[in-house]
């Protein structure tokens, strides 16, 4: 986050529209939507350019009072994030009464009472006017009533946000990554095989939200890295199951970021669970990326957990030329992503696959 300069926070509790704020301001849908209370979970960047200012934006997890694992991890991000933050855009339901969580939110970013403006969204619906008096509580000295859902919205936030934003285009330390050589990798693979953990890893950081329970990350998620003087592009992405497994509207978004994902990348890495071995599913994955004319690196994720490795080995390796006998060549890794010595075995793996493959 250090690397990030005139950073705009979307900060609120869940279900206020905070993402698609984001998707209208960012003039694309980048974060999934829905009813779903705590859809959001791990924070989006992306950069957001609004008549003549730049700046990065920032969506979050709702802000929630609720005790769980997840929540306790995504209210721990938002901490951080607050005291960095150009500015904060608070964002409220006006359609409805202001909730516990709502006046918990607010006490959570209230120090930095100049950097926030008070954002009322819903105001089309018709029980908004009934609620409006109830925004002087907060004691901002700024609010204003939008859409999320229109493109009112970004005249109505760049009007109170202009003054306080350089308008002047962000010069990032990133700007390498704009090279051609920058590399894009996509980390694929069902759900529970150790992809978040596999990304925090790679990035040094814990950037997403990792828990024991199937579907926790739903956006695809982006981070710029620099090793050793190599530039990628590295996206986490949701577990992909089979699509008679897909029940309902969330998943069936993050499997189309996923896939998209997968076409857009240089290399995608497909992370198979050591302990239950190759699945029809893993090979369907797999198929998917070599038809889409990607490079591919297997890793077999949770190799600490096995008992005799060398026999292990020998049949992961028997499995794999039986399997992908089409694929000539195709890179293998036995790691364990919580191992730091793994971090080093997949960058180099992952610039030796590229170099073959470009």
């Amino acid at each position: 986050m250090s690397d990030f300069k005139n950073f705009i926070l979307i900060i609120g509790r869940p279900n206020v529209g905070k993402s698609t704020l984001f998707n209208t301001l960012i003039g694309k849908k980048e974060a999934i939507t829905g009813d779903e209370y705590g859809l959001t979970r791990d924070y989006q960047i992306s950069k957001c350019v609004l008549h003549d200012i730049e700046f990065n934006l920032i969506d979050t997890a709702g802000y929630t009072t609720k005790k769980s694992e997840i929540s306790n991890k995504t209210n721990r991000t938002i901490n951080s994030l607050i005291d960095k933050a150009h500015l904060i855009l608070f964002v409220v339901d006006i359609s409805i009464s202001f909730t516990s969580e709502d006046l918990a939110c607010w006490s959570l970013i209230r120090r930095r009472l100049n950097d926030i403006i008070l954002v009322a969204n819903k105001s089309e619906l018709k029980d908004s006017k009934n609620n409006e008096y109830t925004l002087n509580d907060f004691g901002v000295g700024e609010y204003i009533k939008i859409s999320a859902i229109s493109r009112s919205a970004i005249n109505s936030i760049y009007n109170v946000i202009k003054d306080k934003i350089p308008k002047t285009n962000i010069k990032s330390d990133n700007s390498s990554f704009k090279k051609k050589n920058s590399i894009r990798i996509s980390i694929v693979g069902q759900p529970n095989v150790g992809k978040s953990t596999l990304y925090n890893l790679l990035c040094a950081d814990d950037r997403v939200i990792t828990a024991p329970v199937s579907g926790t990350t739903r956006d695809s998620i982006l981070t710029e890295i620099n090793y050793k003087n190599n530039f990628f592009q590295l996206i986490d992405t949701a577990g992909l199951r089979r699509k008679n497994k897909i029940n309902y509207n969330i998943e069936k978004a993050s499997a189309y970021f996923s896939r998209k994902e997968i076409r857009y990348a240089n290399c995608a890495i497909l992370i198979i669970d050591a302990v239950k071995g190759i699945s029809s599913q893993d090979i369907t994955l797999s198929n998917y990326i070599i038809q889409e004319g990607r490079s591919i690196l297997l890793i077999f994720n949770k190799w600490d957990l096995i008992d005799d490795k060398n026999l292990r080995e020998k049949d992961v390796m028997k499995k794999v030329e039986e399997i992908f006998f089409d694929a000539k060549g195709i890179c293998v890794l036995l790691i364990s992503s919580k191992e730091q010595s793994s971090r080093d075995k997949v960058f180099r793996a992952v610039i030796d696959i590229y170099k073959k493959w470009n």
